[in-house]
């Protein structure tokens, strides 16, 4: 299942979504995830629930028949089109003008604040969760900073704390792994880099996707940056334990649908670029990489 959550701003939309594919016997490990969030041209991103290789069939054939800059207006009629009869869900944001639709069973509704889609659970977990905290297990994450963002900084920081505390909600079973943090600017889409800051040294997950946390008593803190693709418009994302140095790379082919996770052990920065461009082609964005 999915959880992606849209958000409306003034001159800007936000996009968070999770990365676990939960087969249809459950589990569902982190290099069998993908980005739920992709971009159809640069000033047009998407976000998706239901089934991920209809999804991925879907986008696919809205660029093929649609070409690379596709129409206001025939965009949002392929995929009314595509969801009628399904259980898949859309939510689709458009950069310039600002505008956000939220399509399902062959229907589009505009929303002026926010939309979400996918799993029920998920979204009132993400409802009931307040910023992250210090003290018991499960309030040690904490965002340290998203950006580039001229505007809106500590907004989407907030959300994305929050949405990564729904990750770990024992509630929210259907939903976990990685968040992405997708964002307009400039007139188009991009990932945003993300750095989190956990008291943690695990690197390890638990049969729910969900992070091993093993709080030391101590004031070491452990970072999870996101480094996305130099490029706007692009889709991939690297998710970076920077003191275990691992990394999930997520690409696809193209740069259009990043359904495949490649696991890298790296040994400092340029090492990891290097080894993240061979696998995927995809020049990322050099965030701060801080080993602690």
């Amino acid at each position: 299942m999915t959880l992606a959550i849209a958000h409306v701003f003034k001159n800007q939309i936000v996009i968070l979504s999770d990365t676990k594919i939960t087969p249809p016997g459950g589990g569902g490990s982190i290099t069998e995830g993908m980005l739920k969030t992709t971009f159809l041209a640069p000033t047009i991103a998407v976000a998706f629930s239901g089934d991920p290789t209809l999804a991925k069939r879907a986008l696919l054939s809205c660029k093929e028949t649609l070409g690379t800059n596709p129409g206001f207006r025939d965009t949002i009629t392929f995929f009314e089109g595509n969801s009628a009869g399904t259980q898949q869900e859309y939510l689709l944001a458009f950069a310039g003008p600002c505008r956000l639709f939220k399509i399902a069973d062959g229907q589009s509704t505009e929303h002026h604040s926010r939309a979400w889609i996918g799993d029920i659970e998920g979204f009132e977990a993400f409802q009931s969760t307040q910023e992250p905290s210090t003290g018991a297990v499960e309030d040690l994450w904490e965002m340290d900073s998203v950006g580039p963002l001229e505007a809106n900084g500590a907004e989407v920081s907030r959300l994305a704390a929050r949405f990564r505390e729904t990750l770990q909600h024992r509630n929210a079973m259907s939903v976990g792994h990685f968040c992405s943090v997708a964002a307009s600017l400039g007139g188009s889409f991009r990932f945003l880099v993300v750095t989190t800051t956990f008291a943690s040294p695990s690197e390890d997950f638990d049969n729910l996707g969900r992070m091993v946390l093993r709080p030391r008593g101590d004031d070491v803190h452990y970072r999870l940056v996101s480094m996305p693709p130099k490029r706007n418009g692009i889709a991939g994302l690297i998710f970076s334990f920077t003191g275990a140095k691992l990394a999930y790379v997520f690409d696809g082919p193209d740069g259009a649908f990043a359904d495949r996770c490649s696991v890298v052990r790296f040994e400092g920065e340029g090492d990891l670029m290097k080894q993240a461009f061979e696998i995927s082609g995809i020049e990322f964005q050099f965030a701060d990489m801080k080993m602690v």
